[in-house]
């Protein structure tokens, strides 16, 4: 009998004790979006952060060259890659900071200001991508 690898996206071990994504939503093996800016991995391999702005524009870096995420409570993310510099903007990011810490976001979104949800929803009101180096 063979086991489909797809399996553990779909339902969790049993073995296994189901982890806490937040105190406020349940976890999932599979990929979610916790309000409209933040998609959480679940159990799925995540290579890289993608980034989109408001204007369309998307990016995606290498969680491999990631080397350091500083939290600034009051409304800051700051990551350094190699070669980039991202900082972002906004409301309620310490499950945002946690998340790309321990590299399970698979996405992060700009809003727009009528989609601030509140109640610990993280909010990214900007995302600013900055080249370090000369291509």
């Amino acid at each position: 009998m063979s086991v489909d690898p797809l399996d553990r996206l779909r339902r969790p071990v049993a073995t296994e004790k189901p982890r806490q994504a937040s105190s406020s939503s349940e976890y999932s093996v599979a990929p979610e979006w916790i309000g409209h800016c933040l998609r959480m991995a679940g159990d799925a391999a995540v290579p890289s952060l993608i980034l989109r702005s408001r204007d369309g524009r998307v990016s995606a870096l290498s969680y491999s060259y990631l080397t350091a995420v500083r939290f600034v409570p009051s409304s800051t993310i700051e990551l350094d890659f190699v070669g980039y510099a991202v900082s972002i903007e906004g409301k309620r990011l310490q499950m945002v900071f946690d998340s790309l810490a321990n590299q399970t976001v698979m996405e992060l979104a700009e809003s727009a200001a009528e989609f601030d949800e509140g109640d610990g929803v993280p909010f990214i009101e900007g995302i600013a991508i900055v080249a370090t180096q000369e291509r």
